[in-house]
Formats: C-alpha cells, structure tokens, sequence
C-alpha cells in the first residue's frame, strides 16, 4: 500500500469529520465567537479538533445553567421571602458609599455576576494564611459544635489522621441528630476506600460523589472530564462558613514525600453571607 492510494481516504475522512463538527456546532448554538473559533479548529485540524471538541465542549452545561436558575426562581416563596429581608437588612449600601472606587467596581461586578446573592455587610472575616493545623482543628470544632445541620463540599477528603478526625466528628454529630452532609469529588476521592464512606453512610452521614465515574452505568465523566468540583466549603448552622484552598489529607498540615510545606489561604467567614 502507497502513499498514492491511502491519502483518498485520508482525505475523505478530514472531510467527513469537518462536516461532522461544523454540523454539529451549527446545530447546537452558542456563543458566535466560539461557532467560529471551534469551525476553524475543524477545518486546519480535523481529527484532532474534532475529538477535542466532543471531549471538552457541551452544549447542554449552559442548559443545565439555565434550568437551575429557572429552579432556583421556583424555590420555596417563603425562602426567597426570607433572603430578601436578609438582603434589604444588610444591603451594604453605606458601606458601597465610603468604598473606594476600585471596590465599588468588585461590589458592581460580584452583584452582576450573582444576582440573586448580592453582597452583603455586617459580616466577619478572619484569615488563615499558612495556618493549616490551626484551620484543621477550627473546621473539628466547628463541626463538634454543630447543632442544626453540617454541610462539607470537598475535593479532596483522605482516609488518614485528618480525614479521620473530621470523619469521627461528622459521625459524632449524626449520631446526634444533626444533619451532616459530605459532597465530595469522585476523581480527587477515587482511592477513598469504600468502607470508610460505609462506615459514615451507617452513622447517618449522607456522602455524595460529584460527578462519579460509573463505566458500566453509563456514567464516565459527566459533561466533560475536566469539570471537577474543586470547591473547598464547609457551613455549619448557615452561620459559620469555612472556604478557600485546604483541602481535608494529611499533606496540607505536613508537607508529602515530595514537598515539604503545602501553603494555603483559608476563610472563616461568619454573617448573612453565611446563610446565602
């Protein structure tokens, strides 16, 4: 077989794939600048544009956007009653006033960005920078504390000391009566060993994956593979929130075989930004 006589078919399928994808785009709108940007692709690099398109492009996530704001609109009334008197209560427009204007500008962005989540004042901050024993043992004593409900969203959650600590914690408040919830990132828990999420499951801990990787389910990567949940929150009783970088392993406290010293930048934040 020649070059001669295989390059028809080379030829062929570029094609068909442009076809394929610049069909396929066509038909599914989006964005104009992302229609023209993903038809170039095809044209000067069918095979591999094609398949990175539909590895990595879903239309169906801005559906899924839009579907959750129309079900977030449809929420509750007495929900939505009760957030708008906690914006109008602590609608930060005083503080909007005596801002500078560089954070005017950030106030304007964060409210156009969520709308339905406008910032507010009277909150409380405190920072945790490169304080990560300190942060370990606040997050276990906020949890211990725990009277209504504990909400956990994590990347990673590992089977060792300080997964364990917060583990027994959450555990100690289920057993309690206390509403606890684990979501955690099935691609950053992929070696959290199954008996560890029974033994919280049993204790009345409700543990859920994001995005699980089921092949034989159907279920590979969700919409696109690289959509992981990367968040790193914990709120208890909706008035006491804990978000930034830490994840819950042993290696943010101590460093691993190799780094010595992983530096995080953590928030505890406490006000109605909490309930939001």
């Amino acid at each position: 077989m020649t070059w001669s006589s295989v390059w028809p078919y080379l030829l062929a399928l570029d094609l068909v794939l442009i076809g394929v994808g610049v069909f396929y785009v066509l038909f599914h709108p989006r964005e104009p600048r992302a229609m023209l940007a993903w038809i170039m692709t095809f044209i000067a690099l069918p095979l591999l544009g094609t398949g990175l398109f539909f590895l990595l492009s879903d239309p169906s996530l801005n559906r899924r956007r839009r579907r959750l704001i129309r079900f977030r609109k449809r929420l509750n009334p007495a929900l939505w009653k009760k957030l708008r008197a906690l914006h109008e209560k602590n609608a930060p427009t005083q503080h909007f006033a005596e801002a500078s204007k560089d954070l005017q500008k950030f106030i304007a962005l964060a409210t156009r960005i969520s709308p339905l989540q406008p910032p507010t004042a009277n909150n409380t901050v405190t920072l945790y920078h490169h304080r990560a024993k300190a942060l370990a043992e606040r997050l276990r004593e906020a949890i211990l504390a725990a009277e209504q409900h504990v909400h956990l969203e994590y990347f990673i959650f590992r089977a060792d000391d300080y997964g364990n600590a917060i583990a027994d914690a959450l555990m100690q408040r289920a057993r309690a009566g206390v509403q606890c919830r684990l979501l955690i990132d099935h691609i950053g828990c992929l070696h959290l060993p199954e008996a560890f999420i029974t033994e919280l499951r049993e204790a009345g801990v409700e543990v859920t994956f994001f995005m699980p990787v089921v092949p034989w389910r159907g279920r590979r990567w969700g919409p696109r593979p690289n959509s992981r949940n990367h968040r790193k929150i914990a709120v208890i009783d909706g008035r006491l929130g804990l978000v930034g970088s830490q994840n819950i392993g042993d290696e943010y406290l101590s460093g691993a075989d190799t780094f010595s010293t992983w530096v995080d930048t953590h928030l505890e934040i406490t006000g109605p930004a909490v309930y939001q």
